[in-house]
């Protein structure tokens, strides 16, 4: 049977951490159903002469929730192999928000991740109010590359808070709610629940975004919150601890303490806390990972998305070990303050 696509002459490298090798690829019905040397024709082929052939690439850490909306091929990642994306980081997402109050989250976005007000207003046609309604909007739009998004913390709270999010402490009845609404964007696909302690993340006159106003106990009530869902990872742009080492101890023993707090009750899955830093046949997905069976909404599912940003977290981390010997565990632990990928 012939081939719709014969990629040949290339150097497959499988994503399994074998070295590569020569030999063509044939893809039916859009899957790849052939690795090897191929003699039966194809529709279509391509010239791989020179070029590595391998699995799209899954970046962990975008900000691309206002670019979906007027880039339909992704990019630049597109053109870097990149095929799936996860946004929402570092506390940054548009939603939840009504239309009316989106100079909020335009505020927290605007400077921390230079992506100025006009061309959001310009590129975004606000259909939602809802984190659940956000993910509604991404699916519906054409997309190049398959995308997935958390839920975060500034858009959480100034939806909750308003204005005041930029200045004061939330009160326990606002504290609930947003624990509320973080369960429930988990339960409709989010992939966890993001928020930032980092300096480098400044509204436009140079004022805390919403999330660094938050206590230490607001991040700790919502985390539970989600891993109460049995799903979802948190990511968290990190506190400037520098070089104290009494600072570094009592963070890192806040977020061990965090780990420890929310796994139990997520089997494990909302314990992983992170730090900050497959192509659909019809072009791509809003990907909404696996959810509890409680959870009201199914939507289209990326199995294994989590766990493979994880992964390649943790080859980062051996490699890193690897290389700068005792060192490196230090750098595998470390969280990243950096506002963009």
């Amino acid at each position: 049977m012939a081939y719709d696509l014969a990629i040949r002459g290339g150097t497959v490298v499988d994503g399994t951490g074998a070295a590569g090798y020569r030999a063509d690829v044939g893809i039916r019905a859009g899957r790849v159903a052939a690795i090897g040397r191929l003699d039966e024709a194809a529709k279509s082929t391509v010239d791989a002469e020179g070029h590595v052939v391998s699995p799209g690439f899954v970046d962990g850490h975008t900000h691309m929730d206002a670019q979906v909306f007027w880039d339909p091929l992704g990019s630049c990642s597109c053109y870097h192999g990149v095929t799936s994306v996860v946004m929402g980081n570092c506390g940054f997402t548009l939603a939840p928000c009504a239309e009316e109050d989106a100079d909020l989250v335009f505020r927290n976005l605007e400077r921390a991740e230079d992506i100025s007000r006009e061309a959001m207003l310009a590129g975004v046609r606000w259909r939602w109010e809802s984190y659940p309604e956000y993910l509604d909007a991404v699916e519906a739009v054409p997309k190049g590359i398959n995308y997935a998004g958390y839920l975060g913390h500034s858009a959480l709270r100034t939806h909750v808070m308003g204005a005041r999010a930029f200045e004061e402490q939330a009160s326990a009845e606002e504290v609930a709610r947003m624990a509320r609404l973080a369960a429930e964007a988990v339960r409709a696909g989010a992939m966890g629940f993001t928020t930032s302690r980092s300096p480098n993340h400044e509204t436009s006159d140079r004022k805390p975004v919403a999330s660094r106003v938050a206590s230490w106990e607001e991040v700790r009530a919502i985390v539970a919150a989600v891993g109460e869902t049995g799903a979802g990872l948190f990511e968290i742009a990190g506190e400037a601890v520098g070089q104290d080492p009494e600072r570094i101890a009592d963070y890192h023993g806040r977020l061990k303490a965090l780990a420890v707090e929310t796994a139990p009750a997520a089997g494990g899955a909302a314990g992983q806390v992170r730090g900050s830093r497959d192509q659909g046949e019809a072009g791509g997905h809003c990907q909404r990972p696996e959810r509890p069976p409680q959870g009201p909404r199914r939507g289209r599912q990326a199995a294994g998305l989590g766990l493979a940003v994880r992964d390649a977290r943790h080859r980062w981390a051996r490699s890193e070990r690897r290389r700068a010997g005792g060192g490196a565990r230090r750098a595998a632990g470390a969280t990243d303050d950096r506002s963009r990928p």
